[in-house]
């Protein structure tokens, strides 16, 4: 009864482990990721005088992007105010509209400077980076889940 009661334990305890094992395998191995892997960017690494030269020019657009958030905040705020005056808006709005423009001025030139300093290779690696591409060239990163919630929303 000894060695019956061993090899029923044997072969329970390894039942559980080839269903361990495979279910380990059919994850990792034959499933597939629900969403594709984002690629990632090339460093710039092999190029520290472009990350020396974009610290810079990150110090010097800082206040004026820090203006413009703060006038963005500020319009916001008067928007949720219960005192609802056009006028005051419309200066407001104006005045978070310059600050921006100022902002993507300078970002721009910014940009241009540093073009000039590339070379044809670092202009591609670096221009190439998903935050200078398209809106319509990236990949949405949840493309199922958003067409299952705009279909949800068509059916209500």
């Amino acid at each position: 009864m000894l060695k019956r009661t061993l090899i029923i334990l044997f072969i329970i305890s390894m039942v559980f482990n080839i269903a361990f094992v495979s279910t380990f395998i059919y994850h990792r191995i034959m499933m597939r990721p629900r969403f594709p892997e984002q690629p990632i960017p090339e460093p710039l690494s092999p190029y520290p005088e472009l990350i020396e030269r974009i610290e810079e020019g990150k110090k010097q657009i800082m206040p004026l992007r820090q203006k413009f958030q703060k006038s963005k905040t500020a319009f916001i705020e008067a928007l949720k105010s219960q005192d609802f005056n056009k006028e005051e808006l419309m200066l407001i709005l104006e005045k978070t509209l310059e600050n921006q423009v100022k902002m993507e001025k300078e970002l721009g030139l910014r940009l241009i400077e540093l073009r000039k300093e590339m070379n044809p290779e670092q202009a591609r690696r670096f221009f190439c980076r998903r935050q200078f591409q398209q809106p319509e060239k990236q990949q949405p990163k949840f493309p199922k889940f958003r067409e299952l919630i705009k279909n949800r929303r068509k059916e209500k």
